[in-house]
């Protein structure tokens, strides 16, 4: 154990801003590139612009360091998780609350900060407006990086399966081309139960291939279950098969932390997820998982051995589960769906019938992305993934204008004076700090109108000097109307983004002890 000393939360910080600042430098359409060193010693270096894989590889020998890192990488991976975009804006939006902060920190200043935050919240949910297909064109044309051949096949992709259904992207060395595949595949609206199952760090996501599917009508494990996993964890090489647990209801909690630890450990290789819906619901759709991936439901109690069924892939995230298969036109699920077509005529709960009907239609697509050499593949794989998260972001909550823009154009507006010093200071260091991804970006940006912008600073951004939309257009090297240019964000990526940066930033700016072990 460690006492505290100054330098050590000085360290803390230095570790959090070093990681903030390496990100930031891949902000906008003119951000820099990273290159990073693979991990294997054979492998070619890395080329991203994708924040967070930037911030997952930065290590530091200092433990205290190492602490402010992993904590930067927090607020990316609560970022990505809640929104799936917008990580590197979180972290140029950290990096701006401590270093405006400078130090001052207190309950007052809290206060004044959540105020401004809920203000800032408000007027995004003011400015947002709902997305049709030509304004999500354009935010996957601008998550994508201003690349037209990647957002005219991500919206070729959503017109085969719908902005809810299942797009999913592989890097594909062996060809310089990216090509789209549709297949079948069913998406329910329940994903892991914990994010300790997660395997796939980047995408916040548990994924596996050639998948056994669990279907249990059980609250608990018993010694059927733990006989499954012990007999069917390896595949052919001792590779570990992935294992998909869906659960009626999850009421064991001893049980959770277990396989939570044998995931953690790499003993197994499984994701545990509640079935969806309630009740009678929960059941019906509990056996049409099971039927469509071939298998039977386990009954705790009635059945004797558990009977999977098989995946081609599935992908679980936080909130939902997908499920691709081979074959939908096996006989027990023409059967199952013509039950469900008769029973149209004669339920109460027709759309729930169709909700199910729905179900075994879906269709989803695979994005093979590819490049001549590896570095081109993964940097480009990057790309693509961040504008289908884009898209789905702003399905939910909308689109505004982009750039950093809108965040400007806010931070313009807020005029609330408070009696208390420190609220006060705490509101305007809101104020300040929102227009930092706009400042980042003309910094990037590298060009004529970075040093004059910079100089003129914040006062140039308020609304008397222009309307909602207009902002500094990277691309072009101009100031213009970026809703005209298709310069949009999605306005729940970047309220998720400005959450979790001040969460991290009260943490950070609140610490009064550092301990670490001794070696």
């Amino acid at each position: 154990m460690k006492n505290l000393k100054i330098k050590d939360v000085e360290d803390l910080h230095d570790g959090f801003l070093a990681v903030c600042e390496a990100v930031s430098q891949t902000l906008g359409a003119e951000g820099k590139y990273a290159v990073m060193e693979n991990s294997d010693p054979y492998g070619q270096p890395i080329i991203t612009k994708d924040g967070i894989s930037v911030a997952k590889q930065i290590f530091f020998p200092d433990k205290f360091n190492n602490i402010g890192a992993f904590l930067a990488k927090q607020v990316a991976v609560n970022t990505l998780v809640k929104s799936g975009d917008s990580t590197t804006t979180s972290l140029v939006l950290s990096k701006a609350f401590l270093l405006e902060a400078n130090g001052y920190f207190n309950k007052a200043v809290e206060r004044g900060m959540d105020a401004g935050y809920k203000e800032v919240l408000e007027q995004i949910k003011e400015l947002a407006t709902p997305v049709n297909d030509q304004t999500l064109s354009k935010i996957a044309y601008i998550s994508a990086n201003n690349d037209q051949e990647i957002a005219d096949i991500i919206m070729e992709a959503y017109s085969k399966v719908g902005v809810d259904g299942l797009i999913e992207v592989k890097e594909n060395i062996s060809s310089p081309n990216t090509t789209l595949t549709v297949n079948s595949g069913m998406m329910v609206s329940k994903g892991w139960k914990s994010p300790w199952f997660i395997n796939n760090q980047n995408k916040a996501t548990w994924e596996g291939e050639d998948v056994l599917v669990v279907s249990m009508e059980a609250y608990s494990a018993d010694q059927a279950l733990d006989n499954f996993l012990t007999e069917n964890r390896f595949k052919e090489g001792n590779k570990l098969r992935p294992i998909l647990i869906i659960m009626e209801q999850i009421a064991d909690e001893n049980f959770v932390q277990k396989l939570e630890q044998l995931a953690h450990r790499g003993v197994i290789n499984c994701c545990l997820v509640q079935a969806p819906e309630f009740d009678h619901k929960r059941r019906a759709l509990l056996e049409d998982i099971a039927i469509y991936t071939g298998g039977e439901v386990y009954v705790k109690g009635e059945s004797e051995v558990i009977k999977a069924g098989v995946a081609k892939q599935v992908i679980v995230r936080e909130d939902s589960t997908s499920i691709v298969i081979d074959n939908i036109e096996t006989e027990a699920i023409k059967k199952r769906v013509s039950e469900l077509k008769s029973q149209l005529e004669t339920v109460k709960d027709k759309e729930f019938i169709s909700k199910r009907i729905k179900l075994f239609n879906g269709a989803s697509c695979l994005i093979n992305v590819g490049g001549y050499t590896e570095s081109e593949s993964k940097e480009r794989f990057d790309r693509v993934d961040d504008a289908i998260h884009a898209i789905r972001s702003a399905k939910m909550e909308g689109w505004i204008a982009g750039g950093g823009s809108t965040l400007a154009f806010i931070s313009g507006r807020m005029k609330k004076q408070f009696l208390n010093k420190d609220e006060q200071y705490g509101y305007d260091l809101v104020k300040r700090v929102i227009t930092a991804p706009l400042l980042q970006i003309v910094k990037n940006a590298n060009r004529k109108h970075t040093t004059s912008f910079l100089k003129q600073g914040k006062d140039y951004l308020t609304p008397s000097k222009k309307r909602y939309g207009y902002g500094y257009n990277a691309k072009t090297d101009e100031i213009s109307n970026l809703i005209e240019d298709g310069v949009i964000d999605s306005a729940k990526s970047i309220r998720v983004a400005l959450d979790n940066a001040k969460s991290m930033a009260s943490k950070l700016l609140n610490v009064g002890v550092v301990v670490t072990y001794n070696n």
